[in-house]
């Protein structure tokens, strides 16, 4: 008998991804967006977006109340803070959060190079040992089930290093990112709209930066949307608490675009209809990024494979 091919995503090996770009191109704001549901640990301030966005604060570690206290947060506090916390939902398997999302991963790395720094004389020895705590991390995200997404600050190219993700020392970043399904730069797309940026990978982002993607969903450029880059791969991404319904209302705006209406008739229309039952502008706006997102995702996607050698049918 003929074995059926498989042709979905491994659901018990969650997403592990690394996403980075300069301060202030909208990282955490698509975090927030993307997972309603997740667990992030950020500090104190880091997502003040949270409200007037999502309309809420997500679930959080407890922030440092001190520059002191801030100042002593590395992989192994981390590690031990997210243990506390979730670690009753390893051997049960129904942790409530959809991802963990270390939102300055940059900033833990760096903090833990330097605690270890005094007790290494060659440091060729500890890098190893500093990607070792990076991957603890992504391992115990695995053994609640959780994706895993670390939010990181740029690192430019440099004679023959590639750029990528602002991590301390090349055998971090090389070592590190092997493990990773994703790792996406942000670029600036000044024609893109409502947010002018997005995510590359691969060597469509050049091949002087560090990135790839194994589901081959972000090809060249694709959209700030790290839920629906995760959908178009086979992952499941909940809708925030009492806002699951938002999935009716894309999947209803993308089926008519793809049927070939006018976006611009289309998205208007379903507007007004959602503000005569009283949801906020917010709300709407959360539609609509998603429902043009997974439409782009989705032509993307028909011609994914055609498309690399630059022909259209």
């Amino acid at each position: 008998m003929q074995q059926q091919r498989r042709t979905t995503i491994y659901s018990s090996v969650p997403a592990v991804i690394t996403i980075f770009g300069e301060a202030g191109v909208g990282k955490s704001s698509d975090t927030l967006y993307s997972f309603p549901c997740g667990y992030f640990v950020a500090a104190k301030g880091a997502l003040k977006p949270a409200v007037p966005l999502i309309g809420h604060i997500p679930a959080t570690i407890k922030e440092p109340k001190t520059a002191e206290e801030k100042d002593r947060w590395n992989l192994d506090t981390v590690l031990a803070l997210l243990k506390a916390d979730l670690g009753k939902y390893v051997s049960t398997g129904n942790c409530p959060f959809d991802a963990i999302i270390l939102d300055e991963f940059s900033q833990y790395a760096a903090r833990t190079k330097q605690l270890m720094e005094p007790l290494f004389k060659d440091p060729r020895q500890m890098y190893p040992k500093l990607a070792e705590k990076a991957m603890a991390i992504v391992s115990f995200a695995r053994s609640v089930r959780a994706i895993t997404v670390f939010n990181c600050h740029l690192k430019y190219p440099k004679d023959d290093e590639p750029g990528g993700p602002a991590l301390p020392g090349q055998m971090l970043a090389s070592e590190y990112l092997r493990e990773f399904d994703m790792v996406l730069r942000v670029d600036p797309d000044p024609m893109r709209t409502p947010w002018p940026a997005c995510y590359r990978a691969g060597l469509w982002a050049g091949p002087q930066w560090r990135t790839k993607d194994r589901h081959h969903v972000v090809i060249d450029k694709a959209p700030m949307n790290l839920a629906e880059i995760l959908r178009a791969a086979g992952y499941t991404v909940r809708r925030a608490p009492g806002m699951e319904w938002h999935e009716e209302g894309v999947q209803r705006i993308v089926t008519r675009v793809l049927a070939g209406e006018p976006e611009m008739l289309v998205l208007p229309e379903m507007g007004r209809f959602l503000r005569t039952q009283g949801i906020p502008d917010s709300q709407i706006a959360w539609i609509w990024r998603d429902a043009r997102d997974r439409v782009e995702l989705k032509k993307l996607g028909a011609n994914a494979h055609l498309a690399r050698f630059g022909i259209t049918l």
